[in-house]
């Protein structure tokens, strides 16, 4: 008879603690480690990601002309090529636009006769009533005008000092896009030479690897691609209906630059979180520096009922729709990678954390991990989400 106290067999429920403990253990050291060779090769391995990206959300259009122009591969390398200008291109412009027109119309704000505070109007309405001693009314109005003076004083010191802020912020970024420019010109160039390579790769993985774990990864490789397709995609729809919105009601009020203030909702809808924040802040900031404190209000209350109904109903249900990862986690990755690669880590992020989920779901071992990272309740639906 089998004895249950026998040091050879263990309790199941009170062996399987310890092994989960030691995987999660595992699992926390190898993130922090992968973090931090990020982060001290982040000049690399940003751009290295950034172009996988690339090449990988490319490849169906690569793969697609070729087959259609009878096998002509360089077709297809010439047509991911020019998509891929396109839209630098496109995006180039609208940032070099919208930041150029911030940096030239702030530093001008200052010296603008328009936008003179309250206070002056105060100031010059004051009258003497009627019935008053000649001494009192003097008294008075010196003591009045003493206020008004250290309140003028005030709100310009703030608004000289946002204004030079903001036009600070916006000369900061036009000078970081143009530096930019180099990485944005290597990652094309590198994303290019994976589409190029990408069948010397299938076979050198079905050598090393065996055609059956080749099949899976290039299975989990295509999902990825759809994934971060599908984010992009629906990013930019989401822009777009913010950015019409935004300017609808800027437009109501009669806010200047409403065009730059659009095209700036639209790339910063990139940015997960954050990018709402800068792109309600800085129109609020220019209408209280043109109109008036009220206007202000009104118009940051609209710009975030927007951002309320779009950022925490509409575009969390579209997009657990398309990638099923949950909110918590693609804001918590959103500032991990900030630290981890600065200004790339923002755009990065997501597309990252898709490719962590798609890998952790096809590695039995870390089928916990993915569910976690995931919007799902059960493993079922998560198979079902990334076609494990």
């Amino acid at each position: 008879m089998e004895d249950r106290h026998s040091p050879l067999h263990t309790d199941p429920a009170s062996a399987e603690p310890v092994p989960r403990v030691m995987l999660g253990l595992q699992i926390t050291a190898v993130a922090i480690l992968i973090g931090w060779a990020l982060h001290a090769t982040a000049a690399v391995s940003a751009l290295l990601v950034a172009a996988f990206f690339v090449a990988v959300m490319l490849a169906p259009l690569d793969a697609a002309v070729a087959e259609r122009t009878g096998g002509r591969r360089w077709l297809g390398h010439i047509a991911s090529l020019l998509v891929m200008l396109v839209v630098l291109v496109v995006l180039g412009a609208g940032l070099f636009f919208a930041v150029q027109r911030i940096a030239a119309e702030f530093p001008a704000l200052g010296s603008d006769p328009t936008t003179q505070t309250s206070a002056d109007a105060a100031s010059a309405g004051i009258s003497q009533p009627s019935g008053t001693p000649a001494g009192e009314q003097g008294g008075a109005q010196d003591g009045a005008q003493g206020l008004l003076s250290e309140f003028e004083l005030t709100v310009e010191d703030l608004a000289s000092s946002l204004i030079g802020t903001l036009g600070n912020v916006a000369f900061t970024g036009l000078q970081f896009a143009g530096s930019a420019v180099g990485g944005v010109v290597l990652v094309v160039f590198l994303g290019l030479m994976m589409l190029v390579d990408a069948p010397g790769w299938h076979r050198r993985i079905a050598r090393v690897a065996g055609e059956e774990r080749r099949d899976k990864t290039l299975q989990a490789i295509t999902v990825m691609g759809r994934l971060v397709r599908r984010f992009v995609l629906v990013r930019a729809a989401m822009g777009l209906v913010t950015a019409a919105l935004y300017m609808i009601w800027l437009w109501i009020f009669g806010v200047d630059l409403i065009f730059v203030w659009g095209i700036l909702t639209f790339l910063l809808s990139f940015v997960p979180n954050l990018g709402s924040v800068v792109s309600g802040v800085l129109p609020t900031v220019y209408v209280f520096l043109t109109k008036d404190i009220g206007t202000a209000i009104a118009v940051a209350a609209g710009l975030l009922a927007i951002e309320q109904v779009i950022g925490n109903f509409v575009d969390p249900r579209v997009q657990g729709r398309q990638i099923s990862i949950s909110p918590v986690v693609i804001l918590t990755g959103l500032l991990l990678f900030a630290w981890i690669w600065g200004v790339p880590g923002t755009l990065l992020s997501t597309p990252v954390l898709i490719a962590a989920l798609v890998i952790c779901a096809r590695i039995e071992p870390l089928r916990p991990v993915a569910l976690l990272l995931s919007d799902r309740d059960d493993y079922r639906e998560l198979d079902k989400m990334l076609q494990v």
